[in-house]
């Protein structure tokens, strides 16, 4: 059964480990994230804490989300 993009990409965020984090970061930041931004970023920040990128994939997040809103 297909899902919205973000529910599979909270999926694949809570089960990766550590090196499909930062394949999962990388696609997040290469990809126009259409909604889920919270829920997104709520599971990249209880599974990844301050792992290498982590930053970068939040703050991708949160603009993509200020981008919806103007």
């Amino acid at each position: 059964m297909q899902k919205p993009f973000h529910e599979s990409v909270v999926d694949a965020i809570n089960d990766a480990d550590p090196l499909d984090l930062r394949i999962i970061g990388s696609i997040i930041v290469a990809t126009k994230v259409p909604e889920g931004h919270d829920e997104i970023i709520a599971a990249w920040g209880a599974k990844t804490g301050h792992i290498h990128d982590s930053e970068r994939v939040v703050a991708s997040l949160r603009a993509q989300k200020l981008e919806l809103v103007d």
